[in-house]
């Protein structure tokens, strides 16, 4: 191949430019401080970079979440301590009442104080933080307490059986639950005034039909039964026995299942089988078990046997049929026990549990002035409410289902044979939800000092105490959230140190390196040059000069 001068020339440009390219990529790296800049310089290194820094915007995100967490347990003991001091001095001011020679303008000068303190309590219940009021659960925007001491929020069924909180998401997959309840707080008074209890469920549980069985004794595994007879009669049909393969000798007498099989498999000669209608088993003592499927007076297990050696101790008809059931009758109530429904105008919230469900039923007692019309609007309530749940019984396990309100509500009932149900059960509860129960005592405090009701000043120095307890109760559970938390902020920074280094490792440079590196690509870069200068030929006009 023949070699030219612009051979030569082009492919010295090509090396030149490729050097002057290597100190360009090292002269970036140096002014950047990164080693990658675009995928191309390092496709895996690039997508572990992109991960690291997804990485480090989530854990700065969970450090602040979990700042916030631990401003809110804190602001939350703040309030929390507040209530505890100022009931402390209720309490001390109970005392002081309760000595014999106060007057009763001593009394009410107390009174006043309490009334003070009161309004100090019910201040930090409504305590907030960024805006959100930290006690009335997962309603923050709504305060927890009105200036009188009832309840603001929204009292529901969930409010008092799952006491939900405010939760903040410090981790992955991690949260933490950092409000109080304020429920807990300050206590949740359940109204009795209607319904005073739970209607039992034990004592209306009707009888509880079985299913027939036989148990068969005796049977000899070490003969041969080939030749023999057996059938089973399950509720009136005929189940035949094949006896072919029960071959048993002394030195290998018949298996259980071998037996098992043959009976689960006996036929009623219309190609109906014994399993689909009974189930076959033996008990701790090896004794042959037959229970039929069905329960109460159509239950029955009967059998014919043309040989004493199987079941020889066996009559036929014993222990053939279990407790008959013809039919469950089950019905209680719960007594409506305050007649004068004239004097309440309040709006009443039942919490009705039946057959485990529970729906809440709302009424405003200001629209009615007797009990026939109270219990007509439950009773339309109670049909609303549980109308798919009773055609859902009645469609599962027969029998009939009613839950209403009459004269003296509330009751229910439940019949036919309902025996593969579950047990009969109804709960009503009725929601108060005014003053809480910190707040009731409080006002109690008060009427008593005003009246001069010794025994009522003694007994709130005792409801004080369960107060002061609850207080303590929750104070420990604020501490140990806020001890958590702060766990969790040193985790999250030293996780963040990590993740730091490791997206280092990835994109940075080594000065030391690069500056070495510079140097050589600048030093390849100016020999290049030097070694063109050489290769390039003079031309024409450089000798006519």
């Amino acid at each position: 191949m023949r070699v030219t001068n612009n051979m030569l020339v082009n492919t010295l440009l090509r090396n030149v430019n490729n050097n002057l390219s290597t100190m360009q990529k090292k002269q970036d790296q140096l002014s950047t401080g990164k080693r990658v800049s675009r995928p191309s310089d390092d496709p895996v290194a690039v997508s572990k970079i992109i991960k690291y820094k997804t990485d480090i915007n989530e854990l700065e995100q969970y450090d602040t979440n979990t700042k916030d967490a631990l401003s809110w347990t804190q602001t939350s003991e703040l309030a929390i301590a507040d209530i505890s001091t100022a009931l402390q001095r209720t309490r001390e001011l109970a005392v002081q009442a309760a000595n014999g020679t106060n007057t009763l303008e001593d009394r009410e000068k107390i009174a006043m104080e309490i009334e003070q303190l009161k309004e100090h309590i019910i201040g930090n219940g409504n305590k907030t933080f960024a805006g959100k009021y930290i006690f009335s659960s997962f309603q923050t925007d709504k305060k927890l307490l009105n200036a009188d001491g009832t309840f603001n929020i929204n009292i529901t069924q969930n409010e008092l059986d799952n006491k939900p909180t405010t939760t903040y998401e410090v981790g992955v997959g991690e949260t933490m639950k950092v409000s109080t309840n304020g429920l807990d707080l300050f206590g949740a008074v359940l109204d009795t005034s209607y319904f005073p209890t739970n209607m039992p469920t034990g004592e209306n549980e009707g009888a509880r039909g079985r299913k027939a069985s036989f148990v068969g004794e005796d049977f000899d595994r070490a003969i041969d039964h080939s030749g023999d007879t057996l059938e089973f009669a399950i509720d009136g049909t005929t189940y035949t026995v094949v006896m072919t393969n029960l071959v048993g000798t002394t030195n290998k007498p018949i298996a259980n299942i071998d037996f098992k099989s043959a009976i689960l498999n006996a036929d009623d000669g219309g190609g109906n089988l014994l399993k689909d209608v009974a189930t076959v088993s033996f008990d701790s003592n090896n004794n042959l078990v037959i229970e039929s499927n069905t329960y109460g007076a159509a239950s029955q297990v009967d059998y014919t046997v043309a040989s004493t050696d199987i079941f020889s101790t066996q009559t036929p008809g014993d222990t053939v049929n279990g407790t008959d059931l013809v039919e469950a009758s089950v019905a209680g109530s719960v007594a409506l026990i305050d007649a004068d429904i004239n004097a309440d105008t309040t709006t009443r919230k039942i919490v009705v549990e039946y057959f485990g469900e529970t729906q809440e039923i709302e009424i405003d007692m200001s629209l009615y002035t007797t009990v026939a019309g109270y219990t007509a609007a439950l009773n339309t309530e109670l049909d609303n409410k549980f109308s798919d749940k009773i055609s859902e019984l009645q469609t599962k396990f027969g029998g009939t289902y009613d839950i209403n309100a009459t004269g003296n509500p509330i009751t229910f009932e439940t019949t036919g044979s309902a025996i593969d149900g579950p047990i009969p059960e109804l709960n009503v509860r009725t929601i108060k939800s005014q003053k809480p129960q910190m707040i009731k005592d409080l006002d109690d405090f008060i009427n008593a000092l005003r009246t001069n009701d010794t025994a009522g000043i003694s007994d709130f120095i005792a409801n004080v105490d369960v107060n002061l307890e609850n207080i303590n109760s929750s104070r420990s559970e604020i501490g140990a959230k806020t001890n958590r938390l702060e766990m969790i902020l040193k985790r999250i920074e030293d996780d963040n140190i990590n993740v730091t280094q490791l997206l280092s490792n990835s994109q940075d440079v080594d000065m030391a390196e690069t500056i070495m590196l510079l140097k050589n690509a600048e030093n390849v870069y100016k020999a290049s040059l030097s070694a063109g200068a050489r290769v390039i030929q003079p031309s024409l006009l450089d000798f006519l000069r």
